[in-house]
């Protein structure tokens, strides 16, 4: 990318992913992992602060040559200049601007577009999943099928008393589309985390029980 293709800006890791390589066996700790991402050309180190620790020493070691660490630190000043941060640290902190965008309805349709265009959808050859509006009984089993908030991911905006007006659950989209002649079930089963069981059993007997052969 920063060679073949003369990539002049710079590379920044998703939020900790740089640390969670240790998570997930991909290192031992942090030491290796800060080695193994700035080898890979990630520039700036998104959180998990395995590069604030680790680089002084890497370099050090000699695990990496300091032109490496003058690389990455000019990718990231140079934008910092064409963005006009070091002029006005603040440029782009307007209260006004930020409440006038929040929610915006343009934003909304911009990004509903954007998801339906990337959407795949797969064929269901062979009725593989058996799908059909003739289906008389539904079931969903889960701790995400009611909720709404969940469906906007983890990095939400609080956009107070808007989420029941533009989130749609899996529950309710489906209500919306299978009509009346279609009996829907439901049973919880269990948290969104931890272990705990007990609604196993109700979920079983959701999907075993004899309405839904009717």
């Amino acid at each position: 990318m920063k060679g073949k293709w003369s990539f002049t800006g710079f590379v920044v890791s998703d939020w900790g992913s740089i640390g969670e390589m240790i998570n997930h066996g991909n290192v031992k700790n942090g030491y290796e992992a800060a080695l193994s991402a700035i080898i890979a050309g990630s520039d700036m180190d998104m959180e998990s602060r395995c590069y604030k620790n680790n680089q002084t020493q890497l370099v050090k070691d000699k695990k990496i040559p300091i032109t490496l660490i003058d690389d990455a630190v000019a990718r990231i000043l140079r934008k910092k200049f064409e963005l006009g941060l070091f002029e006005d640290p603040f440029k782009y902190c307007n209260t006004q601007r930020e409440q006038k965008e929040l929610n915006n309805p343009e934003h909304t349709k911009a990004a509903r577009q954007i998801a339906a265009e990337s959407i795949v959808l797969l064929k269901n050859e062979n009725q593989l999943l058996s799908l059909s509006k003739d289906l008389k009984v539904i079931a969903f089993i889960g701790p995400l099928v009611k909720p709404r908030k969940q469906n906007k991911g983890f990095w939400d905006i609080e956009v107070p008393n808007t989420d029941s007006t533009y989130i749609v659950s899996q529950w309710q989209g489906l209500q919306n589309n299978v009509g009346q002649k279609t009996k829907l079930l439901y049973a919880k089963g269990c948290e969104i985390e931890g272990d705990n069981k007990e609604g196993f059993a109700e979920a079983i007997e959701t999907v075993t029980s004899n309405s839904i052969f009717d």
